[in-house]
């Protein structure tokens, strides 16, 4: 008892087991024992321990009932951790859930983006074709160049812009 007050619960257990092989009848030390595993994680070892207990017949009805009481903890313990990792499970799957449909609206935003310049793409490679057809050549100015002799030497705000382009000369 003096190993588990300061805390040396392997010490206290291995005592405990000791005096349990010594006098396996003595249900306080069977319920010693099943407290030091179940103070170690060892659930599985507690029970069988407070199972030993609760199967003698002539123990303490104090000791049986502390058997019974840690026996019905162990139960509690059980319940509430697996309602946790369901509770957990279902978290995970909504996050899970999320995540998946902020890809696709990301998947689908960029599709668009694409869309959106590829028709772009388009228009001004009409555009550049009509100027071209219209005139006769895009000149060395290029496609924008062209745009400018289209619109009358001005570009898309209205300005004028330097004769070089629209003489074909710069882009």
């Amino acid at each position: 008892l003096q190993a588990n007050r300061d805390g040396r619960v392997a010490d206290a257990l291995e005592l405990f087991l000791q005096a349990h092989r010594e006098d396996p009848t003595d249900g306080r030390v069977a319920l010693s024992a099943g407290n030091m595993h179940l103070k170690q994680g060892n659930v599985a070892a507690a029970r069988e321990f407070y199972g030993k207990v609760l199967s003698q017949e002539m123990q303490e009805e104090r000791v049986v009932v502390m058997a019974r009481l840690k026996l019905l903890e162990i139960d509690e313990r059980e319940e509430k951790a697996a309602k946790a990792a369901e509770v957990t499970a279902k978290e995970a799957a909504a996050k899970e859930a999320v995540v998946a449909q902020e890809a696709a609206a990301a998947k689908a935003k960029a599709t668009a983006s694409q869309a959106k310049q590829a028709a772009a793409d388009r228009r001004r490679s009409s555009v550049d074709a009509a100027v071209a057809a219209a005139t006769g050549h895009v000149g060395r100015a290029g496609p924008r160049g062209a745009r400018v002799r289209a619109a009358g030497g001005r570009c898309a705000r209205g300005t004028r812009v330097p004769p070089a382009w629209r003489a074909g000369e710069l882009d």
